[in-house]
């Protein structure tokens, strides 16, 4: 990633808990079930192989998903779980690599002979693995076996399904397992303070005041031809802005936008081609993000998936304070 960030702009928190409304015929997560389970009557032992089977619906629509995830965790960020995947395009399996999201540890195919796959937390049987799909459905029962003294006590299970288009569900709770026994375990390996994988690297500039007395200062800018990635990102920065400061963000079209507007540029629009940014021709792949000041004016941008996307969520989880919380128990 080649982000440029911002400062600090606001001193308030949001404190709350946001969802994401699924729509009708969107991807679904259905279940997950454990040697064949929903609720496991006893701990799953360590050091042994497990069939842990997640079912995801989208119907009519199978064909057209990217990833699907199951991630067994403590606490609310996936990244610091035991999170295993499956690629629908390549049909490849993966283990994500502990603290990141979607950068493999190692990679395998359904089937594929002796490949056994790792990362610090357990293992994954490829060639035991199976993948189940039809028109509608699409079911992946993995083989995992845990690393001892290293997962241990109860867990949430969460699933995550998402397809070309960024309809997605997730990271949806599905209930919770219980791995060896009740005890905590001490994570020699982790990091003495947590740190937001979406983190910005680079110096940061003053502070911006975005909204006054409840009127906003800058517009979001859209380009002419935004697709659904865009109008996701925009409609979830306004969202959240309204939120955090009670000030409505209007969403335009940049050949729209009045002259001298001050503007928080979404994705690929011309205003960003005129400006001096300076990774807006770096190679920013699928998951990368850039956000810059220019002469006052905010540019988003990122990679060709989900980077954009990336880049509105560190801006309100990095800048503005934005968290979220559950309001179940862990």
């Amino acid at each position: 990633m080649l982000p440029a960030p911002l400062g600090p702009l606001f001193s308030c928190v949001l404190v709350g808990a946001c969802a994401v409304a699924a729509m009708a015929q969107s991807p679904r997560n259905v279940s997950v079930t454990f040697n064949g389970d929903t609720d496991p009557p006893a701990p799953l032992a360590v050091d042994a192989w497990h069939a842990i089977t997640a079912s995801y619906r989208y119907p009519g629509g199978v064909d057209r998903l990217t990833n699907t995830y199951l991630v067994i965790v403590r606490g609310g960020d996936p990244r610091t779980g035991f999170y295993l995947g499956y690629h629908v395009p390549s049909g490849e399996l993966g283990i994500v690599k502990h603290g990141q999201w979607n950068a493999t540890e190692a990679t395998g195919l359904p089937g594929e002979t002796g490949r056994i796959i790792e990362n610090d937390q357990g293992y994954m049987d490829c060639e035991h693995t199976v993948v189940t799909q039809t028109a509608d459905d699409i079911t992946v029962a993995y083989r995992v076996k845990f690393k001892p003294g290293v997962l241990q006590g109860v867990y949430s299970v969460l699933m995550y399904i998402e397809d070309r288009d960024v309809n997605y569900e997730g990271f949806t709770a599905m209930g919770t397992v219980t791995i060896d026994n009740e005890g905590w375990v001490h994570r020699s390996d982790m990091p003495a303070r947590w740190r937001n994988s979406l983190t910005p690297a680079g110096e940061p500039v003053g502070p911006l005041t975005l909204a006054e007395g409840g009127r906003a200062r800058y517009v979001l800018a859209l380009p002419s031809a935004a697709g659904r990635v865009e109008l996701k990102a925009a409609g979830d920065l306004a969202r959240h802005l309204q939120l955090i400061c009670g000030a409505d963000f209007a969403t335009v079209d940049e050949s729209d936008m009045p002259a001298g507007t001050a503007f928080i540029s979404i994705g690929r629009t011309n205003l960003l081609a005129d400006a001096a940014c300076k990774f807006k021709d770096a190679d920013l792949a699928e998951e990368g993000y850039a956000l810059e000041v220019v002469d006052g004016n905010i540019y988003l941008y990122g990679g060709s998936g989900r980077g954009l996307l990336h880049g509105v969520y560190s801006l309100l989880e990095e800048d503005l304070g934005c968290r979220w919380y559950s309001n179940t128990s862990v």
